[in-house]
């Protein structure tokens, strides 16, 4: 005897659908934020002699336990000469630790900076400026960005009207 209710063959289909295909958005999502990221921020950072003036130690957060290495630095770009304060240049959670890895950066002591020709007062530790950082941050934050614009669609759509019509 055949059932009294069959499911239509496409039943079964829907149901992965609805599970692939936002995963599917969520991945090109992230693909396409990180892409954008990595575009917009600009990747011609140069690399130029910088020299210590000074370092200090630093929380890295009220209420946070963990100790911070600053330092200023004072470089050269095309003749131009730009002083910077101050640089995360080491961070631990022991005050102690840090205080030996300052031993380490005495004033007068060469390192590499990196600079953006169209901006050279801001320097970065790193050669890209940052660029990977932030495309990794923006990848990652994605998720939950789709997450929380699907909880306020969610909250937001119209119920059907459960009142009984007369």
């Amino acid at each position: 005897m055949p059932p009294s209710n069959p499911q239509p063959a496409t039943r079964k289909f829907s149901g992965k659908r609805s599970i692939i295909l936002p995963l599917l958005a969520a991945v090109a999502a992230i693909i396409g934020v990180a892409s954008l990221t990595h575009k917009l921020i600009d990747g011609d950072w140069q690399p130029t002699e910088a020299k210590v003036t000074a370092t200090e130690i630093h929380r890295t957060r009220p209420g946070n336990l963990a100790w911070s290495l600053m330092v200023a630095a004072a470089y050269d770009v095309d003749g131009t000469k730009y002083r910077y304060r101050w640089l995360d240049v080491f961070h631990h959670q022991e005050k102690e630790v840090t205080e030996a890895e300052q031993a380490k950066w005495p004033a007068g002591k060469s390192f590499t900076l990196y600079y953006n020709p169209e901006n050279p007062d801001r320097p970065s530790l790193a050669s890209d400026g940052g660029r990977e950082a932030a495309t990794v941050v923006a990848a990652l934050m994605t998720p939950m960005a789709l997450v929380l614009l699907w909880m306020i669609y969610m909250m937001t759509r119209r119920q059907p009207d459960d009142t009984p019509t007369a």
